[in-house]
């Protein structure tokens, strides 16, 4: 029961982190605020360690739990949770936090306080905000595996 505790724990925590951050980022990237954008997404970059190794401990102690749970590792509501685990992954990893990494870059290079039509452009990409709402879904559906167990213990 403890793992099971634990794995959801630490689950929250990664989502918050995760969640919570992308959403202040898109926030100040949406006031084109040139020096707010620069301080915000700087102090925003020790998440990116944070974020991906709170996921992955408790995506073990998931696997942990379950194990001690005797659930089947191969049940179909995990094999489910395990796809869409991957997919939240590759969103986080290389849609939003490439998005975030090409915001700081663009925001670092532009020159005043007035934000260049290449920083508009990448503050504004619908890649980013649609690779959230992507994020979110899948997000849901894994909790949605977790609670219902789909298909079978």
């Amino acid at each position: 029961m403890v793992f099971i505790y634990l794995h959801i724990f630490t689950m929250f925590l990664a989502v918050a982190l995760s969640v919570g951050s992308e959403l202040v980022l898109h926030r100040v990237a949406a006031t084109e605020n040139v020096a707010a954008i620069r301080t915000i997404f700087a102090a925003a970059k020790p998440l990116e360690k944070a974020i991906p190794m709170a996921y992955g401990i408790g995506f073990l102690l998931g696997i942990v739990a379950a194990i001690v749970a005797s659930f089947n590792l191969l049940a179909p509501w995990l094999l489910i949770s395990y796809v869409l685990f991957i997919v939240t992954s590759v969103l986080g990893g290389r849609v939003i936090g490439g998005w975030a990494e090409k915001v700081e870059q663009a925001a670092a290079q532009n020159q005043g306080d007035t934000p260049s039509a290449e920083l508009k452009a990448v503050l504004h990409d619908k890649r980013a905000t649609q690779g959230i709402i992507a994020n979110l879904v899948a997000i849901a559906l894994i909790i949605a595996m977790m609670v219902f167990k789909p298909f079978g213990v």
